[in-house]
């Protein structure tokens, strides 16, 4: 059970982090149709999620239509990670209210997690989604290429590799 948990809650973690990229400027230069690989122009909305998938981008030697599907299965992730957030400091106010009550009712304490984990598991399918059709869009290569970068990196985002 506590395993499980810990899924929902590293799943949930993810979900939060894909939607805040949103509002950190997520989009390459180029995706609007301006721009080119080099050029990463740092205007409004840009930040580090942006310049850390424009690298990543540049590693794989990606070209623009590969950007755009790219970025585009990444966004409609972010609509879905989006959604998984939706109501979550409700389930907070809801856990603490039935830790508060004269006794605990174990089947309404579950109770209270299904449709957040509902929500998640359209996540997990949507990360699914994203994966599929990143890995479609890449050649071998640039697929051995993003297996080392996701390999040597020891802390997502922050590693060495990006």
């Amino acid at each position: 059970m506590f395993g499980f948990l810990i899924g929902s809650a590293c799943l949930a973690g993810l979900a939060m982090m894909a939607a805040r990229g949103r509002r950190h400027g997520f989009y390459r230069h180029g995706f609007g149709g301006h721009g080119c690989h080099g050029n990463h122009h740092q205007g409004p909305g840009g930040g580090f999620g942006r310049r850390m998938m424009y690298r990543v981008l540049d590693r794989l030697d990606t070209s623009p239509g590969q950007d755009k599907a790219i970025l585009g299965a990444i966004d409609d992730l972010r609509d879905s990670a989006a959604s998984a957030r939706r109501d979550l400091p409700d389930l907070k106010k809801q856990v603490a209210e039935a830790l508060r009550a004269e006794t605990f009712d174990e089947h309404a304490f579950q109770a209270i997690f299904d449709e957040p984990l509902g929500r998640l598991n359209k996540l997990r399918d949507e990360l699914t989604r994203t994966a599929a059709t990143i890995h479609e869009t890449l050649t071998p290569k640039q697929r051995d290429r993003l297996y080392d970068l996701v390999q040597s990196s020891t802390r997502w985002g922050y590693g060495h590799a990006f």
